[in-house]
This record gives C-alpha cells, sequence and structure tokens, in this order.
C-alpha cells in the first residue's frame, strides 16, 4: 500500500485503524447474529456488515478501484446466493409443531409414534415446562412429501392430554 501523503507524521499507523474498525465491526455482526430453537439466523447479514466496513476501509486508504470491485462481487454473491437458498428451501418440507401437553412422560411416546407413523422425520425437540403439569414441545419436522399436518393435528387432538397443538412454517431452518 503506498501511506505517501501520510509521511512525516511520527509513530502513524494506518492498519491500527483497520484492525479497530474490524473488531467494532465484529462485535456488531455478532450482535446480528441470532440463535431461534434449532434455526440460526444473521449470519449473512453480519458477513455483509463485516464486508462493508473491509470495502469502506478500502476507499479510505485509496483503493476506488478494488472498492469497487469488491462491491460488484458482493452483490454478485449476495443475489446468486438469495436465489440458491430459494432454489433450496423451496423444495424441504420442514415445520415446527407446538405442542401443549400434560403428563409428558405418558404422552410423549404416543407423539413420536404419530410422527413416525405419518413418515415424518423429527430434526430438534424443545421443551418449556409452563408449570408443574404442562409443557410446551416444539418439534422441528422435515420430510420428503408434504407434511400431512391436518392429519398428524387431528391424530394429535384425540390423545388425553393434549391441550393445544399447531404449527408454523419452518422455511429456511
Amino acid at each position: 500500500m503506498n501511506f505517501k501523503w501520510k509521511q512525516g507524521l511520527a509513530g502513524y499507523d494506518p492498519f491500527r485503524l483497520g484492525a479497530q474498525v474490524i473488531s467494532g465491526i465484529g462485535f456488531l455482526g455478532a450482535g446480528t447474529i441470532i440463535k431461534e430453537g434449532a434455526t440460526v439466523k444473521g449470519l449473512t447479514t453480519a458477513a455483509s456488515i463485516w464486508t462493508a466496513a473491509c470495502i469502506g476501509l478500502s476507499v479510505g486508504s485509496g483503493l476506488y478501484y478494488e472498492a469497487a470491485a469488491a462491491t460488484v462481487f458482493l452483490m454478485i454473491a449476495l443475489r446468486t446466493l438469495r436465489v440458491l437458498e430459494h432454489y433450496l428451501v423451496k423444495n424441504k418440507n420442514a415445520m415446527i409443531l407446538e405442542i401443549a401437553v400434560a403428563n409428558i412422560s405418558r404422552n410423549m411416546s404416543k407423539i413420536t409414534s404419530i410422527l413416525e407413523e405419518k413418515q415424518v422425520e423429527v430434526l430438534a425437540i424443545s421443551t418449556d415446562y409452563q408449570d408443574k403439569e404442562m409443557v410446551k414441545i416444539e418439534f422441528l419436522l422435515e420430510s420428503g412429501n408434504s407434511i400431512p399436518i391436518s392429519e398428524i393435528l387431528s391424530k394429535l387432538s384425540g390423545i388425553y392430554g393434549v391441550k393445544d397443538a399447531k404449527y408454523k412454517s419452518a422455511a429456511g431452518y
């Protein structure tokens, strides 16, 4: 790098500025990463923030053409990855099944047998104890075919102790 414009400044080290920007932006990027159940969100955002900071340092250092090329590359990469992610996620059938159930020790085997019967793979399970008897269970489900959610909900409602059963999309988990 050419730093002739700063000659004569005793103790000036332009790399220290870059190190401070990168560590600060790394802290901000880490704040955008969120773990929610079995999913982790914000990785692309964190990487984009860090890359934008590097491009800003390039501009500040007078590397205009390199910064422009990096910006174009970043935009192409982000758009290509978005299309690829959409294609990959579209072909997956995944959802989160939330069940409020009493007496989990007796009912868990019944719930899992219904899911096995419908050929649904359980990728993750999380539990949240509401009180002594009521437990909220979240299942991250995936299937090669479409998930027969209405049949699953119908069978779950027939189990004594199941108070509530609902589902939501898990696209991009």
